[in-house]
């Protein structure tokens, strides 16, 4: 069901989430098993996009630099602060910040 939901709307997210806090896994285990998901998702969005061969598709080295920067300081301040919540407290704060970035994207679509 996860993959339809993901295939039908693009968003990995959402679907894959709820079904890996539904297997009670310990904090750690579930953060791997979040990372790896993620990981595995976009690199095969990346292939498929990267295999549609659209004409006016750029690649733009910089911004792809600022992502990589930017996901790897996400990545150590995420860690920093993970072992110093409790499970419930990391739960509250990964779903606030989906809360937030659905919100910007709304945002930011009502904005175009």
């Amino acid at each position: 069901m996860s993959g339809i939901l993901t295939a039908a709307t693009g968003v990995f997210v959402i679907p894959l989430v709820p079904y890996l806090q539904s297997l009670k896994l310990a904090k750690d285990e579930l953060i791997q098993a979040l990372g790896l998901s993620f990981m595995l998702a976009t690199v095969a969005l990346s292939i498929r996009l990267g295999s549609v061969g659209s004409a006016g598709f750029k690649i733009d080295v910089t911004a792809q630099l600022i992502a990589l920067l930017s996901s790897c300081l996400g990545l150590w301040f995420g860690t920093s602060i993970r072992s110093q919540l409790r499970p419930l407290q990391f739960q509250r704060a990964l779903y606030g910040v989906f809360i937030f970035l659905g919100v910007a994207m709304v945002y930011r679509s009502l904005q175009q």
